[in-house]
């Protein structure tokens, strides 16, 4: 009779859940596709080799982990169709760096019970991916849901880093806006997104444009397209040293054109010049405004000789 010889551990499940885990988090169901019975994952907790984070949910080694590890641990503990959504998806697409006390979640099935730590969303219709191994709301869902938890300041710069990271659909945007009649964050959505749709106009459009305003508000005009410092600028006023420069875009947040800005902005500061920027945007909607800083740079007073007509209307 061959005698039984009592082994320890062999390690193989463990090994396998090493290889399955990401960002050092794994679920209990992935840890019983591994091999790994209840009882021995107890026993791999009572060693000291899984700590529980959430129920059914543990970390290979102990806390603190990552950002990323916490993320995935909350979405993990709310099931298998969960991503991680709002504030927390937002952070995950680097469109926001604010960050909350209570990890955001979607789920798109209904009860449950509540988790500690985890903001749960309840939704019937949940558009996801995985990024960085972690299930969570597409761009476009993440600004949806954004919209309706945040101010329109904090939306706007969400809005502007998507663009940068070339994550912002405004077509689908857009669809979902009004597939969504009602929602709340709609109305600011839609505010800031009427920058992004206004036409782009030609360098002589908004050159001309620019000059009705100066002339409107009684203001000295400037020398057009002037070489300064060695650089073609839009407006140089050249007693008082001030020079205005338009950007034809909305928003001008591509790093390649924030890097021409800058290199720009430099070369005027060493000159001893006062520089000041507009969009399309300002000079289209917000004439008085840009009247007031360009009066307050030459050191005038704006005196508009009749009502400023509207600027959006113009070629």
């Amino acid at each position: 009779m061959r005698r039984k010889i009592a082994t320890r551990d062999s390690g193989e499940p463990f090994a396998l859940a090493q290889q399955r885990a990401r960002h050092r988090v794994i679920s209990l169901a992935s840890l019983t596709a591994v091999g790994a019975s209840e009882t021995r994952v107890r026993r791999w907790v009572g060693q000291g080799r899984l700590f529980p984070l959430h129920q059914g949910v543990y970390s290979l080694g102990p806390p603190p982990l990552t950002r990323h590890g916490d993320w995935l641990a909350a979405v993990l503990a709310c099931g298998a169709t969960a991503a991680l959504s709002h504030l927390s998806a937002a952070q995950l697409w680097a469109f926001t760096s604010f960050l909350s006390g209570p990890f955001d979640v979607s789920v798109d099935t209904p009860g449950g019970r509540r988790r500690p730590g985890i903001r749960v969303h309840r939704t019937t219709h949940l558009p996801r991916v995985t990024e960085a191994h972690i299930p969570v709301t597409t761009p476009t869902r993440t600004l949806l849901d954004l919209a309706a938890v945040t101010d329109g300041t904090a939306l706007r710069r969400a809005i502007e880093e998507a663009d940068r990271l070339d994550r912002l659909y405004l077509k689908e945007l857009a669809h979902a806006i009004e597939q969504r009649r009602g929602r709340r964050g709609n109305a600011a959505l839609r505010e800031v997104l009427a920058d992004y749709t206004l036409p782009a106009p030609t360098r002589s459009t908004l050159e001309a444009l620019f000059l009705d305003l100066i002339r409107e508000y009684g203001l000295p005009l400037p020398k057009v397209n002037a070489i300064v410092a060695g650089l073609e600028v839009d407006m140089w006023w050249p007693e008082a040293r001030v020079v205005v420069e338009l950007d034809g875009a909305a928003f001008h947040s591509h790093d390649a054109a924030q890097a021409r800005d800058l290199d720009r902005e430099a070369i005027l500061h060493r000159a001893g010049l006062t520089l000041r920027r507009f969009s399309w945007r300002q000079v289209s909607r917000e004439p008085e405004l840009v009247a007031e800083i360009v009066a307050g740079a030459l050191g005038a007073q704006p005196q508009p000789r009749l009502q400023p007509r509207s600027l959006t209307s113009s070629g």
